[in-house]
């Protein structure tokens, strides 16, 4: 059987007529995957195709059940225009305007509609190209609700670009061109973590664990994110795990209740931000 364009033996598509193999929804919230669809981490939900021999064919429920060629606006940055959520491998890998990491598989693509006698079309740009997981991340994210240290909240909002530096790359911007969209904390600057960075924490994590054969679980990466909060200095895992839900589902706010439990042991909620030397 050849492969697809995709390098795997089903067509990752969920309604298309023409897909070779039935695909099942299953939900997993103890292990995270990589979508064969927009090539990001997924969690919880997702279509997996029944073959044994395609087994690891794993899909989105969201990239399964958008269809090529769906239209939508994105309300927060680019108001007035029109994305087109886009299947077919990208004949260019573009960079994602919210993380800066390179789009290789479904994306939304900004496309202008042009008319000519023939009718009207749509013209894909170069410019404005976002992951799913990135075009759908909310404008805001708290800690209200949850049994954090003293009672304290936390707001934060989703900026087009970081007023102050961010806490895990010490950079305001990701590159040279790309600002790069990040999570900040609406009472003062505290809090300031790009998209990317929090992004790169699962990548890193799944990858290093994809090459060893083993599966990237929520205990795992729960312990990455909590290393990372006392390499920092800061009580910041919560604000984290924040962060990745906005970017993976809400089947990962079961971890939130691991991190207080983790912190309330460690007592690490008390500690000061370390100063940089």
């Amino acid at each position: 059987m050849a492969n697809c364009c995709f390098g795997i033996c089903c067509t990752p598509t969920v309604l298309d007529d023409a897909h070779e193999h039935p695909l099942e929804l299953k939900t997993d919230n103890t292990t995270l995957y990589r979508c064969a669809g927009c090539k990001e981490i997924g969690f919880g939900s997702f279509y997996q195709c029944g073959r044994r021999s395609c087994i690891k064919f794993k899909l989105h429920e969201e990239c399964g059940n958008l269809s090529s060629g769906d239209s939508t606006t994105h309300s927060l940055f680019f108001k007035n225009v029109e994305f087109i959520f886009q299947k077919q491998p990208p004949k260019t890998v573009g960079s994602c305007v919210a993380c800066g990491m390179s789009v290789q598989g479904f994306r939304y693509h900004y496309c202008p509609r042009k008319k000519n006698a023939f009718g009207e079309f749509f013209v894909p740009t170069k410019e404005l190209v976002l992951h799913p997981c990135c075009f759908r991340l909310p404008r805001n994210r708290t800690t209200q609700g949850l049994s954090t240290n003293k009672g304290v909240i936390t707001n934060l909002e989703l900026k087009e670009k970081a007023p102050s530096e961010c806490l895990i790359c010490l950079k305001k911007k990701i590159s040279r061109k790309i600002k790069g969209w990040a999570y900040v904390s609406t009472c003062g600057n505290e809090y300031c973590y790009h998209v990317k960075c929090v992004k790169e924490l699962l990548d890193k994590k799944f990858d290093q664990q994809s090459d060893h054969g083993t599966n990237t679980t929520t205990s795992s990466l729960l312990l990455e994110v909590t290393q990372k909060a006392v390499k920092v200095g800061k009580d910041i895992t919560v604000v984290l795990i924040l962060i990745i839900q906005a970017l993976y589902g809400d089947p990962i706010s079961a971890m939130v209740t691991l991190v207080m439990y983790f912190f309330n042991k460690q007592n690490l909620f008390g500690q000061k931000r370390l100063t940089r030397g």
